[in-house]
């Protein structure tokens, strides 16, 4: 799941911009927090999953920048996409992470699996990239307008 910004369509102003690299990993960090507040909406506030084979998972983006385009991709992809398109199983299973205790059930039984049920979709991602693609432009002129500020 990756959101990719990219300054060519600007032009004249993309040449013009003497900074061009301090305003990408400005907007590479504005569009990192719009992902990482929509992640905390879905996930309680902590950006971490439970229950998961490897126990719990904590949520991050990952920030790319080559010549005019910021790549955020956000890890681990399964953790992001389950909160993106849920799971529509009623009911699944998946093995509990080695070197971790069996469960012990009231009944005698020992569990080696963790189990999961139905999760709802929060399309979290789809949020994040339209207020990220949105608010770009907005951010990019803020910058510029920083930049003219300092130089008068």
């Amino acid at each position: 799941m990756t959101v990719t910004l990219s300054l060519d369509g600007l032009g004249r102003l993309a040449r013009e911009l003497s900074d061009l690299e301090g305003a990408l990993r400005s907007i590479g960090e504005r569009a990192t927090e719009v992902i990482l507040e929509e992640g905390r909406k879905d996930t309680g506030g902590d950006l971490i999953l439970s229950n998961f084979a490897r126990g719990r998972i904590k949520l991050h983006v990952e920030t790319q920048f080559n010549e005019g385009t910021i790549t955020l991709k956000a890890l681990p992809p399964g953790p992001w996409m389950l909160l993106e398109a849920g799971s529509h199983k009623a009911f699944w299973t998946e093995p509990r992470r080695s070197g971790k205790k069996k469960l012990r059930m009231p009944d005698g039984n020992v569990r080696n699996q963790v189990r999961h049920g139905f999760v709802r979709a929060r399309n979290t991602f789809t949020r994040a990239r339209e207020r990220v693609q949105a608010d770009a432009p907005r951010w990019l002129d803020e910058y510029v307008t920083e930049l003219e500020r300092k130089a008068a």
